[in-house]
C-alpha cells in the first residue's frame, strides 16, 4: 500500500517536472512548483495513516529548494546536492527520529 502511494507521489513530481520543461519563465515555473506541492498535499491528505504535517514539511523543503533553483538564486548543482543529501538523510536516519515514536513492544503480562 505505502509503495503504491510513493509511486503516486513520484508520478505527480515527475509529471510536474515534465510540464516545467515546456516553460522558461521563472514566474510560471514557481507557479507550477506550488501547484505540484498542492497536488501532493491533496494526495497525502487522502490517507489517514500518513503524518501530513511531517510529510508536508519534507515536500515544502524540496519545493523551496527547487524554487530557489528555478529563479536562479541557487546553482542547479548545489540544489541537486542538497536534495540528494536530504533524501539520503531521510533513508538512513530511520532509527534516530526518522520514523514515528513508538513505545517498545510490551505484552499484557508485563505490568
Amino acid at each position: 500500500m505505502i509503495q503504491q502511494i510513493w509511486l503516486y507521489l513520484f508520478a505527480v513530481i515527475i509529471g510536474g517536472a515534465i510540464i516545467k520543461e515546456l516553460f522558461i519563465s521563472p514566474v510560471i515555473l514557481v507557479l507550477i512548483d506550488l501547484i505540484i506541492l498542492f497536488a501532493l498535499y491533496m494526495l497525502i491528505r487522502r490517507y489517514s495513516f500518513i503524518d501530513v504535517k511531517r510529510s508536508m514539511y519534507f515536500f515544502s523543503l524540496l519545493t523551496f529548494i527547487t524554487i530557489l533553483v528555478d529563479v536562479n538564486l541557487m546553482p542547479s548543482i548545489i540544489g541537486n546536492i542538497i536534495i540528494l543529501s536530504i533524501l539520503l538523510w531521510m533513508i538512513f536516519s530511520s532509527g534516530r527520529g526518522g520514523g514515528p515514536n513508538r513505545p517498545p513492544l510490551r505484552h499484557k503480562w508485563h505490568k
